[in-house]
């Protein structure tokens, strides 16, 4: 995003509240709705987790639920009962990632590598990943690309796709993706430079452009399928996600609106299992709660008509800002989190067998 930050909503229990206003004045900083993290003093973060942690979660409205092994289980259940809650599964730490890419925020696994990029006004190059130093086994220059505000990645058969689409003011009028061949992904070579073809895209039922701190117009998490590239939006005014396709073919295109749900956070990362059965975004609460859902039993591009599971993975607090996701195989899932005041940039992984 182009000023990376988590955002604060009034908490209904009055003494969280006060709590929450005795330490944002703390903060020597213009405030209105927002903290921005990377401004933070290292005591004022501490000082912050400490207080997100004495208010009250809010209620989830997944109701019921027909898994025994779910939270809101209820063997009664009717309605919608595919949304169920989960327990903390935490992913294991891999590595601190290389200081080059302290703001990692996409991951995608292709040509045998896992991948990442940092995101705003970070440079045009993708990095291969080593996933047991986190040091950087190889560098891609996107020729004639520019990094405004890259937030993720996905792959086809054919082309590695990158996301310039994070409009956190909801502002922006030149949203894209750029994509290349995988082919172009040869080995050996330190660096690479690829040449890239750009597909363009607007919104199609947005109208307002003016800056702002609360819309639904900002994404940073998207996935291909069937040639068609799937965003899921990061929402700031209600926390829901709304889907949108764009095709995956260069060219000026509008982003249709194909469905929606309550994602009770802000997402910030998406990818596909490799047999497509699978589809995981990562995001994180207001009150800094880092989740997962899984999405399963889908038909086609209907990613919501299947069965839904809401993982709750930890806390910023002990697993950072956490932003990428990507399957290096059916078994494994791999998270990046960018540094923030006293945590670095990480690499974490998680088997699938922990919540399947």
């Amino acid at each position: 995003m182009q000023c990376k930050r988590f955002r604060c909503i009034p908490i209904k229990n009055g003494q969280g509240f006060a709590l929450i206003f005795v330490t944002l004045a703390t903060i020597p900083i213009a405030l209105t709705s927002e903290i921005h993290l990377k401004m933070i003093r290292p005591w004022h973060f501490l000082l912050l987790l400490l207080t997100l942690a004495s208010c009250k979660k809010q209620p989830s409205d997944c109701i019921e639920c027909n898994d025994p092994a779910a939270k809101n289980y209820n063997p009664n259940a009717s309605g919608d009962t595919t949304c169920c809650i989960y327990g903390k599964n935490k992913p294991d730490v891999k590595t601190k990632l290389a200081d080059a890419i302290a703001e990692s925020s996409g991951l995608v696994f292709a040509n045998g590598r896992l991948w990442t990029h940092n995101d705003s006004g970070g440079a045009n190059q993708l990095y291969a990943i080593d996933t047991t130093t986190g040091s950087i086994l190889q560098t891609v220059v996107l020729n004639g690309a520019t990094n405004v505000d890259w937030e993720d990645l996905a792959v086809s058969a054919s082309h590695l796709y990158v996301g310039d689409i994070g409009n956190n003011q909801g502002s922006r009028q030149n949203l894209k993706f750029y994509r290349f061949p995988l082919s172009a992904l040869q080995p050996g070579a330190d660096t690479l430079r690829v040449g890239v073809e750009t597909i363009a895209f607007t919104y199609a039922d947005q109208t307002d452009f003016t800056p702002r701190e609360r819309h639904n117009f900002d994404c940073e998490a998207f996935i291909f399928f069937d040639n068609q590239l799937y965003l899921f939006t990061k929402n700031w005014e209600d926390s829901r996600c709304h889907i949108y396709t764009v095709p995956a073919i260069p060219g000026n295109h509008q982003a249709q609106r194909v469905d929606s749900f309550d994602a009770r956070g802000l997402v910030t990362g998406a990818d596909m299992s490799p047999s497509g059965k699978e589809v995981v975004l990562v995001g994180y609460t207001r009150g800094l709660g880092v989740f997962m859902w899984v999405l399963t039993d889908f038909k086609g591009g209907r990613w919501l008509s299947g069965n839904r599971k809401l993982i709750k993975l930890g806390d910023a607090s002990g697993l950072g800002q956490m932003e990428g996701i990507g399957y290096t195989s059916e078994l494994s899932l791999y998270f990046s989190s960018e540094k923030i005041p006293l945590m670095p940039a990480r690499l974490y992984r998680l088997s699938t067998n922990s919540y399947r």
